[in-house]
């Protein structure tokens, strides 16, 4: 079947597909003029501080990988008074210009509330930065509702979402 798409888990051996998805993803928003990541914050030896691979998801469309995301039970950089495994939270979510628009977005938001759902959490969180208006919308008509709007002192201005499972 064409466009056929599932997700798995990342295990180890993976860490060089996620950093080529996520560094040929800043070449892409490059070409527009969009900053999304510095090249040094996606290669694996960075994204090795924060994460374990078996942190990550991996997004197939007719078995090429097309997508990444992460997912973690606490964030204390951005939601400062949760503590841990007080919920799951969704990081590096990143979906290839050549499968936009073909509800892979979609297909991970489902999945991460899904996560929360078997692992017994009642609440799943996401944060964007605020002024990313088109995608903030996305995140509400997905049912995501704004928390608060916080400055973390990095320059920006970030929304934190929430979804009551």
């Amino acid at each position: 079947m064409k466009n056929e798409m599932q997700i798995r888990q990342a295990r180890p051996g993976d860490e060089l597909i996620v950093e080529n998805l996520l560094t040929t993803k800043v070449h892409q928003l490059a070409a527009k003029d969009i900053v999304q990541w510095e090249l040094d914050e996606v290669t694996w030896e960075a994204l090795a501080k924060d994460y374990d691979i078996t942190n990550f998801y991996l997004v197939y469309r007719d078995n090429k990988p097309v997508a990444t995301f992460s997912v973690v039970d606490y964030d204390p950089t951005y939601w400062l008074h949760d503590k841990p495994k007080e919920a799951l939270y969704i990081h590096k979510v990143m979906v290839l210009d050549e499968a936009s628009k073909s509800g892979v977005s979609t297909l991970i938001l489902d999945y991460f509330k899904d996560l929360g759902r078997q692992q017994g959490y009642s609440v799943v969180k996401l944060d964007v930065r605020e002024y990313k208006k088109p995608l903030r919308a996305y995140y509400e008509r997905n049912g995501f509702t704004l928390v608060e709007i916080v400055d973390l002192d990095k320059g920006y201005l970030t929304a934190l979402y929430e979804y009551r499972l």
